[in-house]
């Protein structure tokens, strides 16, 4: 039988075949599709991951890795794998060093080296040169050591070894070279690198000429100014010894002016300066002129217009004249010629104003710098005296250690000491507890500049020699300001004492006389040369007597009230078996004997005024300075006795055992 089904036509079962074939086919085609797409994908991902890390640049170097932007990192990007942002290290702490060894405590001269831009400044309190650069920047401190301790830094200064200075008087620079006169005396000679090179002992000769420059230092009031030629021929001003002497470049002694009032005759010779010439220009001051000498001292000539009391001079190149008056606290231009032209100034804290001013130099540039000690500053003038600058910032805003200078015991037992560094007087109650404290620096009442004596009456009344201001302060026995005494004849008032009959009796080193004052201020009287006093120191008013020392005649004269010498006291080298050095202070305790300080050897020395004997007590003096300035009161069977270095002082009874030692540790 023949099959009859078309051939087109398929069965339902295979129909259902051929569809499930097709479906299958598909799958596999997508599986396929999606995994070649996952291949693509992951090839196309490791193709970027290779990019990626073919193109990145090296990895950062160490310095970034603690995310600070070190030193060689400038403008590297301190992100990326190091995931943190660049920042600044944090400044490290300063060092410790506090306003003392950055400021001079004193300011008493100052050198100018502009071509090596250095300026350096003398701070003769504290035995010490100060480096400065041109913009007064602080560099460093010469003759001062410094030590690290816990606490931060300890300072010391001062003594006899080489390249340490006592009490430095005055700076100079010559011939790329400082000079620094120093109190010992010699004269240490400096590379502008401060390097010693050279040591000019005063000779025998030399300390003939100047015999007071050994005692002199600033708070004795009395100044010394060094000039250095080019050849180095070198000059001295020395003004407790009165005289200007000239040394020659292996400093051997030339010449030495007289005292007076003539021509080539000085009298208080303070700064001197190089003119036209190599002539010298000396502000002599007690004579109310500016003397023009030779380098032999001869007179040359005399400027005396319109001043007072010139302390500073300087000449520049081309002839003008720049004149310091302290008489009237100016500063005043002259021409070449000697004629007054200008002044500016005037007493004052204020620009362009003056307080004590002591010294005026000249840059290489004209420009006028003026040294104040009352203001502790410096002053920046041009040619034309318009003022320029202030040295801000050496202002002395901190209290030195106490020092204690000059003693005097109230009739009630109070015992006062002046403070002549920090311009104050303190008191102390008879149980040596602090009671007040006079002063404080300025020019006001109960204001004080270097005070020296102090002396009680017999009411209370507390006097003060107040020095640096010309003056005497009086306050009432609770120390209440009560009045001033003033007059021309009083520049420098030292050692002071009152009378039974209320007398003041008063020595002043610039007129080297004892000047006497009612309470009012009238002057009554003076003791100098014609009563046989030729350089007073201390004096003592007591008992209708009155007692001096002769520093150079190295005596004590004892005069009755009409100003009679009734005894000479003298030999007293010969007694003792040493060199005595006078000091400012005498007193007389209840043995009736009259007591005064020997400085050279730290003890109190003691004249028996009945049995004409001497004796000694005491020793004072701290071992690791080189100088002890030490003065003495006694009253009613107690003695006190100020150690200025060793800042203490010490209190014995009328037998000489030691009952007591006052000391102020903080003066803040």
């Amino acid at each position: 039988m023949v099959d009859q089904t078309p051939q087109g036509n398929i069965p339902p079962e295979g129909v259902a075949e051929l569809k499930n074939a097709i479906n299958r086919a598909e799958s596999r085609r997508e599986r396929k599709t999606a995994i070649i797409a996952v291949v693509i994908v992951l090839a196309l991902i490791i193709i970027g991951g290779v990019l990626f890390f073919l193109l990145l640049p090296p990895p950062l170097e160490e310095p970034c890795v603690n995310g600070l932007l070190d030193e060689g990192e400038e403008g590297i990007d301190c992100g990326g794998i190091c995931a943190t942002a660049c920042e600044k290290p944090p400044e490290p702490p300063p060092e410790f060093v506090d306003s003392a060894y950055r400021l001079p405590a004193s300011i008493s001269d100052i050198a100018l080296d502009l071509a090596n831009d250095r300026i350096y400044v003398l701070d003769e309190i504290r035995h010490r040169i100060l480096v400065y650069d041109s913009q007064f920047n602080h560099i460093g401190n010469f003759g001062e050591e410094r030590v690290k301790t816990a606490e931060g830094w300890s300072y010391f200064s001062g003594g006899l070894d080489d390249e340490r200075l006592l009490f430095p008087a005055s700076i100079y620079l010559a011939n790329d070279k400082l000079y620094v006169l120093d109190r010992v005396p010699r004269i240490q000679v400096f590379s502008n690198e401060l390097v010693l090179e050279q040591t000019l002992d005063f000779s025998n000769q030399a300390v003939e000429a100047l015999p007071k420059v050994p005692d002199t230092p600033n708070t004795d009031g009395g100044r010394a100014y060094i000039l250095v030629s080019n050849s180095g021929e070198i000059t001295i001003s020395e003004e407790v010894s009165n005289a200007v002497a000239s040394f020659d470049s292996s400093f051997g002694f030339n010449s030495v002016t007289t005292t007076g009032t003539s021509a080539g005759e000085v009298n208080i010779p303070r700064q001197i300066a190089f003119g036209p010439q190599g002539n010298i220009y000396l502000a002599d001051s007690g004579n109310s002129r500016i003397q023009v000498l030779n380098k032999e001292l001869g007179f040359v000539k005399t400027i005396s217009e319109n001043l007072v009391l010139p302390v500073g001079v300087a000449v520049a190149d081309s002839g003008e004249i720049y004149v310091l008056d302290s008489g009237d606290s100016m500063l005043k231009a002259f021409d070449s010629a000697g004629n007054f032209v200008k002044q500016t100034g005037g007493l004052g804290k204020g620009e362009g104003q003056f307080y004590n001013p002591i010294v005026v130099k000249l840059d290489s540039e004209g420009m006028i710098y003026v040294v104040e000690q009352g203001n502790s500053r410096i002053q920046v003038f041009d040619k034309n005296l318009k003022f320029v600058e202030m040295i801000e910032g050496l202002e002395r805003t901190f209290n030195l250690s106490f020092t204690p200078f000059y003693p005097a015991i109230a009739p009630n037992g109070d015992i006062a000491f002046s403070d002549v560094l920090n311009h104050k007087v303190f008191v102390f109650d008879k149980d040596y507890e602090l009671k007040k404290v006079l002063g404080g620096r300025g020019f006001g009442n109960n204001q004080l500049n270097a005070p020296k004596g102090l002396a009680f009456d017999s009411t209370g009344k507390l006097f003060i020699s107040d020095s640096g201001n010309r003056r005497i302060q009086i306050f009432s026995s609770d120390y209440t300001y009560q009045s001033t005494i003033t007059h021309k004849e009083l520049i420098w008032p030292l050692s002071i004492s009152v009378s039974e009959e209320a007398k003041v009796f008063v020595v002043d080193d610039k007129h080297k006389k004892v000047l006497v004052f009612n309470q009012s201020g009238m002057l009554l009287d003076e003791i100098g040369k014609a009563e046989g006093i030729t350089l007073p120191l201390g004096v003592l008013a007591q008992d209708g007597k009155i007692y001096i020392t002769d520093d150079k005649l190295q005596t004590i004269e004892i005069l009755d009230s009409s100003f009679n010498n009734i005894e000479s006291v003298g030999g007293i080298d010969d007694a003792l078996g040493f060199d005595v050095e006078f000091n400012e202070s005498l007193g007389i305790d209840s043995k009736n004997r009259l007591l005064f300080a020997d400085n050279r050897n730290r003890v109190v020395i003691a004249y028996d005024l009945t049995l004409k004997t001497f004796s000694t007590f005491g020793g004072f003096g701290n071992a690791l300075q080189e100088l002890s300035i030490l003065e003495v009161a006694t009253r009613g069977g107690v003695t006190a006795v100020a150690d200025m270095e060793s800042h203490r002082v010490k209190i014995f009874d009328a037998n000489e055992k030691e009952i007591g030692e006052l000391t102020i540790a903080d003066l803040a």
